[in-house]
């Protein structure tokens, strides 16, 4: 894979570097881009290692700032003079091998002279570059994106699909024609669940004996209809006496007679029994709940205000502010390694619970907020102080 390979020295674009380069593997991914060669086995010859590692990738991004063509070391040497300086070694193989290189300029840096170049990196000064600047990061990173896109394998596409597949049966569910069948039954079933409970409820009706023996005692008194039916006496057949026979005349047989019984005094008629009332179940009042318990109201307390340190070497970044004189707020997360502000600005920076106050009005420069948070902060976050566009720039 042709991957970016970013060149940067650290005194003087180690902020932009971080930066841009956590926005380069968010768009091509982290083996697209290559940033450091810090992690150089010991004992492997660092020349041969760097032209490795320039010879894979497929553009080179030549970071620079104000201090880059005039950075110097601890000898006072300009460090683009010394044949084994990094940024040299990666800037000059790259153009030995015809690696296109792109000059980034940074912290409004301007592009160097051929002049003012060592022989290996005098083509540096004809290539075309682009700039990245604070307030329109985001633009212009965009830009660099689109102009490294013929040099970035693109990524792979996606596979061809396959044979389709089958998914497995899955368990049948009843017909609608099932359910108008089981709709008829189960009302029904309730139905006769419903008159089975109230037959149950309703009292049970007496029996009735034709004729009551004398001697046992009915424990309740018969209805009056039962009792009007069996005082009616019943009718009896009664025989006429024979005739007496005559000579030489046959003797008739006489119809039998039926005596009527006499007529019974009359009853009152019984009144028609009205059915039993249907008993239904009436649940008893349920008492009222009880009022749950009020929750306690929780009360946000603020951060911990935390002093920041007072070392006087420190007043060239800012000075400590109060909670009150505070214009914005970043609170800063595990994943946070920079943030970006404005000279001038008067930052409230929230650390878990505890938070500490800057005024960033010292020199527009790019530091690590630890320096002055040591007691926060056990990592590294760096702040990036842009140039406050309400003031003029002092040469």
């Amino acid at each position: 894979m042709r991957a970016i390979f970013i060149s940067y020295r650290r005194e003087d674009s180690e902020g932009q570097a971080g930066r841009l380069f956590e926005d380069l593997t968010e768009r091509f991914g982290e083996r697209a881009v290559f940033m450091d060669v810090a992690g150089i086995e010991p004992g492997r010859d660092f020349r041969r290692v760097i032209e490795q590692q320039v010879a894979s990738c497929g553009v080179l991004l030549a970071l620079i700032g104000k201090d880059w063509l005039t950075a110097a070391d601890e000898h006072g040497r300009r460090r683009l003079d010394d044949v084994a300086d990094f940024v040299r070694l990666e800037t000059a193989s790259a153009l030995k091998r015809d690696i296109p290189v792109i000059p980034v300029l940074v912290r409004d840096a301007a592009m160097p002279r051929a002049e003012q170049l060592p022989d290996e990196l005098k083509d540096l000064a004809y290539r075309n570059g682009v700039e990245l600047t604070h307030a329109r990061w985001a633009s212009d990173v965009k830009l660099l994106i689109a102009a490294l896109m013929p040099y970035v394998d693109a990524a792979p596409s996606a596979p061809e699909p396959g044979p389709t597949v089958p998914p497995p049966p899955s368990t049948p569910t009843p017909s609608r024609k099932l359910w108008w069948l089981l709709l008829p039954t189960a009302a029904l079933a309730v139905g006769g669940v419903a008159y089975a409970l109230r037959d149950r409820a309703a009292p049970a009706a007496p029996l009735r004996t034709a004729e009551p023996a004398a001697s046992a005692a009915p424990a309740t008194a018969p209805p009056a209809a039962v009792v009007a039916a069996a005082s009616v006496p019943k009718p009896v057949a009664v025989a006429p006496p024979a005739p007496t026979p005559v000579a030489g005349k046959p003797v008739d047989k006489p119809p039998a007679v039926v005596r009527k019984a006499p007529p019974a005094a009359s009853a009152p008629m019984p009144s028609p029994i009205a059915p039993a009332p249907a008993i239904v179940a009436v649940a008893p009042p349920s008492a009222e709940p009880a009022p749950a318990p009020a929750r306690p109201i929780a009360v946000a307390t603020g951060p911990e205000v935390v002093a920041t340190a007072r070392d006087p070497s420190l007043d060239l970044l800012g000075s400590a502010a109060t909670l009150a004189m505070a214009t914005r707020t970043i609170v800063i997360r595990p994943e946070t390694s920079y943030v970006n502000v404005t000279g001038g600005e008067i930052i409230r920076f929230d650390v878990g619970n505890k938070s500490f106050v800057w005024n960033f009005n010292g020199r527009p420069s790019s530091f690590d907020l630890a320096r002055i948070a040591p007691g926060l902060l056990d990592r590294k976050v760096i702040a990036y102080v842009a140039p406050n566009p309400m003031y003029p720039r002092r040469n």
